[in-house]
């Protein structure tokens, strides 16, 4: 059986993806990262490199990860979307993993991003073509002043080509097919926002700390609305999705040695490092056990009283068990994990 069938993140950096598996010399999970070439957004002839389908299509960087592939995987799955305009972090899980992706997608992200300012494009990327022109360049002090403004809950309005679905149909097909697109707005948690540098030609490096679901595309145009020009965003890169950051990773050549070295927990990171902000619990065998099969255990037995109403992960050993939820009368599994 594929040791990716046991449990596997990988972490498209879209120039860098993270694996997160589990074998038996380390049952509990463990992490790697290796690089991917940045996709085009939204051309027809790229479908099998767009974002939403990366993880269906089983393909990454020349690395088969379908059922008969090089690492075969019957479970597989992304944690949110990243553009494919853009470079960073974007977590797929494969086998006993993917019961975590929603822990991974629900954490904070980090981005930098090079805003253009002074022209527009529909996609609001460089990859669109240009829709509105100003000549207003920002200044810095401007750009320093407005920034306080976008920190805290903000309503954003999404661009039309993104992943959302309208209708049952992704806004991004109806956008390129000519429709009129009406994006529903959102709120999200801008927590940093700050600006690293300007730069030569109009445009400016930030940095942006947010919630999920934050179109940092949208933020981009917003700043330039309220700076009284236009523009658009030239580079993204996101530097942090959850746990996962882009300085922990290693390079897609190095990747096949790894999986095959004898000796790979010298540089792997185990399974609950995607949940290092949440409690661990140590439980017995049999408690373990009942975990395994859905069944509640008693709190009575463990120092919990600190952590009623919220969730933990259960070990055995140094082995993750489950993933709970702790109340008064129970510590009831939220996720199992099946090695």
């Amino acid at each position: 059986m594929s040791f990716l069938n046991k449990g596997i993140f990988i972490i498209v950096i879209y120039s860098k993806i993270c694996l997160i598996w589990q074998e038996n010399f380390f049952d509990k999970g463990v992490f790697i990262f290796y690089q991917r070439e940045k996709g085009k957004i939204y051309g027809k002839t790229q479908k099998r490199q767009r974002h939403n389908r990366l993880a269906d299509s089983g393909q990454a960087a020349g690395y088969r990860f379908n059922s008969g592939g090089e690492f075969g995987a019957k479970k597989n799955g992304h944690c949110g979307t990243l553009d494919p305009f853009a470079t960073g972090v974007l977590p797929i899980a494969f086998g006993e993993a993917t019961k975590l992706i929603p822990q991974v997608t629900d954490g904070r992200k980090i981005y930098e991003f090079i805003v253009q300012w002074g022209a527009a494009t529909n996609t609001g990327d460089s990859e669109g073509e240009v829709c509105a022109c100003n000549g207003k360049i920002p200044t810095k002090e401007e750009i320093l002043r407005v920034l306080p403004e976008f920190v805290g809950e903000i309503i954003q309005v999404p661009p039309a080509y993104s992943a959302i679905k309208i209708n049952g149909q992704r806004a991004y097909a109806l956008a390129r097919a000519g429709q009129e697109v009406e994006m529903p707005e959102r709120i999200v948690e801008i927590y940093a926002l700050e600006l690293l540098e300007e730069l030569p030609d109009g445009l400016a490096r930030l940095r942006v700390e947010c919630s999920k679901g934050t179109y940092v595309r949208t933020l981009g145009q917003d700043l330039a609305l309220r700076l009284g020009t236009v523009g658009h965003l030239r580079e993204l890169r996101r530097l942090k999705c959850g746990n996962f950051a882009i300085e922990d990773a290693i390079k897609l050549e190095n990747l096949k040695n790894m999986v095959h070295s004898e000796a790979p927990e010298r540089i792997l990171l185990p399974l609950i490092t995607s949940l290092r902000d949440i409690a661990v619990i140590a439980v017995t065998e049999a408690d373990a056990a009942k975990l395994a099969k859905g069944q509640s255990v008693s709190p009575r037995s463990y120092d919990v009283s600190l952590l009623v109403g919220k969730e933990a992960m259960a070990v055995c050993g140094d082995k993750a068990a489950a993933l709970v939820r702790i109340d008064e009368r129970r510590i009831a599994p939220v996720r199992v994990f099946n090695y």
